[in-house]
C-alpha cells in the first residue's frame, strides 16, 4: 500500500472508530516476510480487504478496500468481495473519507433493513 492509501486507511479507521458508529477495524496485511535465518514466508491471505472489522452490536463484517488514485481493484480482491457480500457482510471500496462514511451508512442500512431491524 503506498502513502497516499496509508493516509486514506488511517483517516477512515479513525473517523469510522467513532462511537457514533459502533464499528472496530483492524488493518490486514499481506505480503512477504523475511525471517532472521534467510527464508522468506508469505502473510495473509491474497484479497483481502485492506481493513477488516465488525459493526457493533449486530455482528455484521466488514471489509473495506482501500484505492488512492488510480489504483484499481485485483482479481482476487473481487473474489473476496464477492466472498463477503455473499455471506452477508459489508464490503466497501474507500477512495474518499466521507465517501466511505456514505457508503458505511447506506450498507449498514441496508443490512438491518434487509435483516429486519
Amino acid at each position: 500500500m503506498g502513502k497516499a492509501a496509508q493516509d486514506l486507511s488511517n483517516r477512515i479507521r479513525l473517523e469510522l472508530s467513532k462511537p457514533e458508529f459502533m464499528t472496530r477495524l483492524w488493518p490486514y496485511t499481506t505480503g512477504m516476510l523475511d525471517l532472521a535465518d534467510g527464508r522468506k514466508v508469505a502473510a495473509g491471505a491474497p484479497g483481502v480487504s485492506d481493513l477488516v472489522g465488525v459493526v457493533g452490536p449486530w455482528g455484521i463484517f466488514i471489509g473495506i478496500e482501500v484505492k488512492a488514485g488510480k489504483d484499481r481493484m485485483r482479481e482476487s480482491q473481487e473474489h473476496f468481495r464477492d466472498m463477503v457480500r455473499e455471506h452477508g457482510g459489508i464490503y466497501i471500496v474507500a477512495r474518499d473519507v466521507l465517501e466511505t462514511i456514505y457508503d458505511f451508512r447506506r450498507e449498514v442500512g441496508t443490512w438491518l433493513g434487509r435483516n429486519g431491524f
